[in-house]
């Protein structure tokens, strides 16, 4: 059986056991609205809820994206994660879509008390058209750099142990020239060096005129 709910013009479709494994893992019952947020669902989205498992997998339609896929589950230690499995826009989509759909997810999660999003920073500078890597070292996505990253930064970034620690450091076209992908995490607490650095890319967005203030 599957249960339609639609919030503005957003619809969103539960498959059978998907809303009451919603209710086990958020711990209460959740809005259309807050479920849209929280997967960065923009409007005249269509969402489809679905489960695997203990997994919450959530599945977003849109007209400038080609895929969008994200799945919420709890660690063992009962925190509550959301896993960005996959997003590509398309070739007519606005050039800012991506930093804005990924900010309505960073409170609309952080409103469900997720701690973390997880996601594959896919590519490098040897694979044209792949440039998760990169776009989501922007965003702030953080993850340990290797021995041999570390032992050929330069001296300006030799401090550096980690994403954020680079580009913190002012080390963006260095990691666009030489990072590769690896899997990232998110973490959602306000006063993270994840945030520290989203707010940094926001800031150089608007200035240079490539994301407009609503």
């Amino acid at each position: 059986m599957l249960l339609f709910v639609t919030v503005s013009d957003i619809t969103i479709k539960y498959a059978k056991g998907a809303a009451a494994l919603a209710l086990e893992l958020f711990g209460r019952v959740v809005t259309a609205e807050e479920l849209a947020a929280a997967v960065s669902a923009l409007e005249s989205s269509a969402v489809a809820v679905s489960k695997a498992g203990h997994k919450l997998i959530v599945k977003v339609r849109h007209r400038h994206f080609k895929v969008q896929e994200r799945h919420f589950f709890r660690l063992p230690d009962g925190s509550l994660i959301v896993k960005n499995e996959a997003l590509e826009k398309t070739s007519k989509a606005p050039a800012d879509i991506a930093i804005r759909s990924f900010l309505k997810q960073v409170e609309g999660a952080r409103a469900l008390g997720v701690k973390r999003i997880l996601a594959l920073a896919a590519g490098s500078l040897a694979a044209p058209g792949l440039i998760g890597y990169y776009l989501l070292a922007r965003f702030g996505f953080d993850a340990p750099l290797t021995i041999d990253e570390i032992r050929f930064l330069p001296p300006p970034l030799a401090r550096a142990r980690t994403l954020n620690d680079l580009l913190l450091l002012g080390g963006k076209d260095w990691w666009r020239a030489n990072g590769y992908d690896r899997q990232v995490f998110f973490e959602l607490a306000e006063n993270s060096s994840m945030m520290r650095v989203l707010r940094a890319y926001v800031a150089e967005l608007k200035q240079q005129g490539r994301f407009q203030t609503e």
